[in-house]
C-alpha cells in the first residue's frame, strides 16, 4: 500500500511539472511573438562621404523554430532600401555609392528594428 502511495505521489509531481513546463512554453511563446511585433528605429543623420555602411544584424528567436534578424527595413532619404526579406543574414551593407548617391549628399537613413535588439552600426565615423 505504502509503494501505491508513494507512486501516486511521484507520478502527480510529475504531471505537475509536466504541466507547469508546457504553461511556461505557451507563455515564452506569447511574450516571443509580441516581441517581434514591437518594433523601434534608428536614425542615422550625415553626409555621404564615398563609402558604405555596414552592420551587424542579431538573430532573434521569434516563435517555435522561427529565427529572424533584428532589422526589419533600411530606409535611406525616405526611399526603402531593404525589406525583411532581403535582410536574412548577420551582417549587411547598405550600398550608398551603387544607389546613386554623390559625394557630399545628405543622407539620413531609419533602420526598422525588433525592440530590444540593435543593429550595430560598424565605422559609421566615415560619415559625419
Amino acid at each position: 500500500m505504502l509503494n501505491r502511495i508513494i507512486i501516486f505521489i511521484i507520478c502527480t509531481f510529475f504531471a505537475f511539472s509536466a504541466c507547469k513546463m508546457q504553461e511556461e512554453q505557451s507563455v515564452k511563446k506569447a511574450k516571443t511573438k509580441e516581441l517581434c511585433n514591437d518594433f523601434d528605429t534608428i536614425r542615422i543623420d550625415g553626409t555621404y562621404l564615398g563609402a558604405n555602411l555596414y552592420f551587424i544584424n542579431p538573430l532573434v528567436d521569434c516563435i517555435d523554430t522561427t529565427i529572424c534578424y533584428t532589422t526589419q527595413k533600411v530606409i535611406v532619404n525616405d526611399t526603402i532600401i531593404f525589406k525583411e526579406e532581403q535582410l536574412n543574414g548577420s551582417t549587411f551593407e547598405v550600398p550608398l555609392k551603387n544607389i546613386g548617391y554623390k559625394m557630399n549628399t545628405k543622407i539620413k537613413m531609419e533602420l526598422i528594428h525588433i525592440n530590444g535588439y540593435l543593429p550595430r552600426v560598424l565605422h559609421k565615423e566615415i560619415h559625419r
